[in-house]
């Protein structure tokens, strides 16, 4: 039990406020030491760090002079002249024992440029005369010592050196000219003594008291810098602090031990002492003033705010309290009063309260279980008075458990929520919602029971299972497809109809399933999109649309959905009736309308449409739409040759491949007859269209095989862009189709792009026609000759001749560029023969060497249908002398076929000379069987096109190369392989019996002088020993 004295607040006070001033009074006496003694110590620490300045900078004093000495004697014409001639008269003139004396310098050192002692000597004070340098000290200065090493005139080295235990300043300087210029003829080093005369003289010059202490090498380790202060240690009287100081090797060399008195700490402890008297003094007078205000004003007041507060009856409401004055205590006083008061008023409220519920409310006492307190609405509830239900057993009326089993009182539970039924004083059973409560009052714990009357809500709940009955009877008969959904998509219930529509049993669906999973993904954004609204903005929402729905099997059915929103719920009812048939319907008349019956493509009404829709991307995006054109070469010959129902087979065909090539946002469209349209949405740049019309023309480079045909046909392109080159349908068709048709001027096969400068083109055609006339009159073609090899024999058998044009700058133009032009103005024909003619003189040279080659020149359709060419042939082989036999005329598929009848009998009269035929480009034309067999050729070559394909992954170009070798085989024909490049071509070729090969793997064409050196280089080679290109 604690003592009395301890419990009032005057007993409390007295004692904080004794503890509060020792405590005070000792923190500021310490602090105050410590402030005062931190500050005089900080004194202290400075005059300590001024003595040890004072010491270095006496130190470094020492090294400046010797540093003098040593700068005036190294830069001294004399010493210079010493130094390199080694004089005995500058020894005796200048380096005396008085110099040393007088210098004050125990050693002087004179080393050459290469590091050779001139001369060494020190000087011993105890024999008072010079001797030789010490071993021990010249071992310092071999000829890798730092001391030795002077980059630079103006070089100087200083530094400690620990000798047996003596320390020295040592200071040396290149050895110059007075002019302190170079040349540097050595070194000089000059060493001073740091002895217990010197040490005197600096404590006497600084007035600092300071030892030396000279490190043991042995012992000492290396890890202090030089010039290093040590950290202050205190004493009672004095301050220690030094510095350590390395040699030049940067070993601990010694340290110097500095004492600093602390007079200024003696000082601070009397300052101190003074202060704790006097803060002891003035401490108590105001200890005492405290209490005795705080007694006056406070406590004798609370005191009788106590004794009144203590006075007041619990039971009686109206007591007040009163205190004189006008500060807190006198407000905690009306406090109090007022308090009192809103207490009382309070518990009037919370009876009036919890008489006005509508919850019966009674109030029991644990101990006899007895209802000590009720609401009105408990009393009317159980049709009592007051006086009847206060005093009676709990288990009477509100308790519906048998005796021993009550929750809280014999179960030990803290409360007790439930529902149950209670007996009105008629023994009517009432169904309540009841909770038990355990609370204080007035110190003891009693029971608060409440309880609801739940008799309407179960006659509500019988009504609604009626109602649910009768509607799910109605929902499940409707004979639609009907669904309830939650607000998440959730399925909540379904009728048979649906479950029928959905392919499911009813059973397995089941609730919570997600509507979603039963919705194409295609139509999920907007019904995901109509959802929302519905919940937002109801009036906008469609109440009525079409959908996809997904069945088990996971087959789509199109569907009418019906949407309605439950009232008061977050649920809606979705209908939804099957109408697949209905919109099949309607997409085949669609499809119908807008596609070609032939090709399945869309047609020009589609194909505008479609136009009309990209201009609308392009001009959102600010993108390209292209538009390609497309032409079928020959497909009329093919049509009139195999009759239209082949034609029309062909025509599916190249639908096929060109759906093939183009993107998923594109469109393949048939124009009418061979044409067809390409549009490209979303297209960047030209140069897109360009790799697209080039695509499509080399898709159709592989033939297309109808019954036992293989049919080749060419691809011509025009391309046109949307907005550059037309802003309506019309417009861009037309300028697709002006570049298609320039495109078949350039040669078919290939494509061209509109623009406004296309009649500039045909201006830079006729110019070209020109200068290809004028090239003609100036004889400005060279040929070139393409070495064949027989892989077989090894051996070189023929080449082929191909004119090139060379321009007086020597550049060459491009065969490409002006064959076609030549082709189209007849000037192909001059041309043809004046390469027969150079070819056969070639020809001729070669033959008269020895060498053994038959040459292929290429005639054109043009010159094949002259009239006089089988002269003309047979005068130029005479003029040449070079022989019919060993010249062969290569002519295309394309040539033979423009007049079959007038083609083979030019062949055939050329061949009764000797001359034989090679058909060139095999493959890449028409080669139908049906002709191949009656041509009168020997050769078949193998278009370059079908070779490169050759080791790639494309599969069709290694069947289509072997049957071609295969068919040639069959005929008894030879086959010569174009374009091969690479060794992977060379052994396929070989591995089907191919041998005769032409290509940049062996030789490029060659003008003729470097053609015969390869062929000679070449037939002396080792095939299967050195790589064909060696011979080049």
């Amino acid at each position: 039990m604690r003592h009395p004295f301890f419990t009032t607040i005057r007993t409390k006070i007295f004692t904080l406020l004794f503890i509060a001033f020792t405590i005070t009074l000792y923190l500021t006496a310490y602090s105050s030491h410590y402030l005062i003694m931190q500050g005089f110590q900080s004194i202290e620490d400075g005059l300590a760090r001024n003595d040890m300045e004072r010491v270095r900078e006496s130190i470094t004093n020492e090294f400046e002079k010797l540093t003098s000495f040593t700068v005036d004697w190294a830069c001294w014409d004399d010493s210079h002249t010493f130094v390199r001639n080694g004089n005995q008269e500058f020894i005796s003139s200048n380096l005396s024992k008085e110099t040393f004396e007088n210098l004050g310098v125990s050693f002087m050192l004179y080393f050459d440029k290469k590091g050779r002692a001139v001369y060494t000597r020190s000087y011993d004070p105890q024999r008072n005369a010079l001797v030789d340098a010490s071993p021990e000290l010249l071992a310092h200065f071999s000829q890798n010592s730092p001391f030795l090493l002077t980059p630079t005139i103006r070089t100087i080295t200083k530094g400690f050196l620990n000798l047996s235990g003596k320390i020295f300043l040592i200071v040396t300087h290149p050895i110059i000219t007075s002019e302190f210029v170079g040349p540097i003829n050595g070194v000089l080093v000059m060493g001073q003594p740091f002895d217990e005369s010197l040490l005197k003289s600096l404590v006497a010059t600084t007035g600092v008291d300071f030892s030396m202490k000279i490190a043991d090498p042995a012992t000492q380790p290396t890890s202090h810098k030089n010039n290093t202060p040590l950290n202050f240690e205190y004493s009672k009287d004095h301050i220690l602090s030094g510095l350590f100081y390395s040699d030049y090797q940067g070993h601990d060399a010694f340290e110097l031990l500095i004492r600093s008195p602390r007079n200024v700490s003696k000082l601070g402890d009397k300052t101190t002492a003074l202060t704790l008297v006097l803060m002891l003094f003035v401490g108590g007078l105001l200890a005492s003033f405290i209490f005795y205000i705080l007694e006056k004003y406070i406590l004798l007041r609370l005191k009788r705010l106590r004794e009144q507060v203590t006075q007041i009856d619990s039971d009686s409401n109206e007591a007040e309290i009163f205190l004189d004055g006008e500060d807190e205590l006198t407000d905690l006083a009306n406090g109090i009063s007022e308090m009192r008061q809103a207490i009382g008023r309070q518990e009037k409220f919370l009876t009036e309260a919890l008489d006005s519920l509508g919850v019966g409310i009674v109030m029991v006492d644990p101990e006899t279980r007895t209802i000590v307190d009720a609401n009105h609405f408990a009393l009317n509830m159980l049709k009592l008075d007051k006086k009847g239900l206060i005093g009676s057993h709990c288990k009477r009326f509100i308790c519906p458990d048998k005796s021993g089993n009550c929750p809280v009182m014999d179960q030990h539970k803290d409360g007790d929520l439930r529902t149950c039924g209670i007996t009105d004083s008629n023994g009517n059973h009432i169904p309540v919602f009841k909770s038990v409560r355990k609370l204080e009052k007035d110190g003891k714990t009693m029971l608060l029971e409440s309880f609801m009357d739940l008799s309407e809500l179960e006659k509500t709940q019988r009504e609604l299972r009626v109602s649910k009955d009768r509607y799910q009877a109605l929902f499940m008969n409707t004979g639609t497809a009907t669904a309830i959904l939650g607000d998440d998509y959730s399925l909540v219930f379904a009728n048979n109809e649906c479950a029928k529509l959905l392919g499911y049993e009813l059973s397995e669906l089941k609730s919570g399933m997600t509507w979603t999973q039963f919705v194409d993904p295609l139509c999920l954004p907007f019904v995901e999109k109509t959802h929302q609204e519905r919940r937002t903005n109801p009036s906008r929402a469609p109440k009525r649309y079409e959908s996809r729905a997904v069945r088990k099997d996971g087959e789509t059915r199109d569907v009418m959905v019906t949407v309605a929103l439950l009232p008061e719920s977050s649920e809606y009812v979705v209908s939804m009736i099957d109408i697949s048939e209905q919109k099949a319907a309607e997409k085949k008349l669609v499809f119908q309308a807008l596609h070609d019956p032939l090709t399945k493509l869309p047609n020009r009404t589609f194909l505008e449409e479609k136009l009309l829709q990209s201009f609308k991307k392009s001009d959102q995006s600010g993108k390209l739409t292209g538009l390609l054109m497309l032409d079928m070469d020959r497909f009329k010959y093919i049509n009139d040759t195999f009759g239209h129902s082949l034609g029309d087979q062909l025509l599916a065909h190249v639908a096929d491949r060109l759906q093939d090539i183009v993107r998923e946002q594109d469109m393949v469209a048939r124009f009418g007859g061979d044409e067809f349209v390409i549009v490209a949405d979303e297209i960047s740049e030209i140069e897109e269209l360009v790799l697209k019309a080039q695509e499509a023309i080399s898709c159709f480079k592989k033939p297309i095989q109808l019954f036992e045909n293989s049919l080749y046909l060419g691809l011509t392109v025009g391309v046109a862009t949307y907005p550059i080159d037309g802003t309506t349908p019309d417009e861009l068709i037309k300028n697709a189709d002006i570049a298609m048709y320039r495109a078949k001027e350039m040669g078919k096969n290939t494509y061209a792009v509109f623009s406004d400068e296309m009649n500039n083109g045909v201006h830079q055609k006729l110019h070209l026609e020109s200068d290809l006339r004028e090239a003609l009159a100036l004889n400005q073609f060279i040929v070139h000759y393409q070495p064949q090899i027989d892989i077989e024999t090894g051996t070189a058998f023929g080449v082929e001749a191909l004119v090139r044009w060379q321009k007086p700058d020597g550049t060459l133009v491009s065969p490409a560029q002006f064959i076609p032009v030549a082709e189209e103005t007849g000037l192909i024909s001059q041309l043809d023969m004046w390469v027969l003619e150079t070819s056969c003189r070639a020809g001729k040279i070669w033959h008269d060497l020895q060498l053994d080659l038959r040459v292929s020149v290429n005639f054109s359709t043009r010159l094949l249908h002259q009239n006089d060419i089988v002269e003309r042939v047979v005068e130029i082989l005479k003029r040449t002398g070079f022989s019919a036999d060993r010249l062969t005329i290569e002519i295309t598929e394309t040539t033979l076929m423009h007049d079959v009848t007038r083609s083979l009998r030019t062949i055939k009269a050329l061949r009764e000379h000797g001359i034989s035929f090679s058909l060139d480009d095999f493959g890449t034309g028409y080669s139908s069987l049906s002709y191949l067999r009656t041509l009168p050729i020997q050769t078949l070559k193998v278009d370059r096109s079908f070779i490169k394909d050759l080791g790639t992954n494309t599969p069709d170009a290694a069947s289509l190369v072997k049957s071609i070798i295969g068919l040639a085989t069959n005929l008894g024909l030879d086959v010569v392989a174009e374009g091969v490049e690479t060794l992977e071509q060379q052994e396929f070729l070989m591995k089907h019996n191919c041998f005769k090969i032409q290509g940049y793997y062996y030789a490029p064409p060659l003008p003729e002088k470097d053609a015969l050196i390869w062929i000679q280089h070449f037939l002396n080679k080792d095939l299967k020993n050195d790589s064909p290109q060696d011979a080049v």
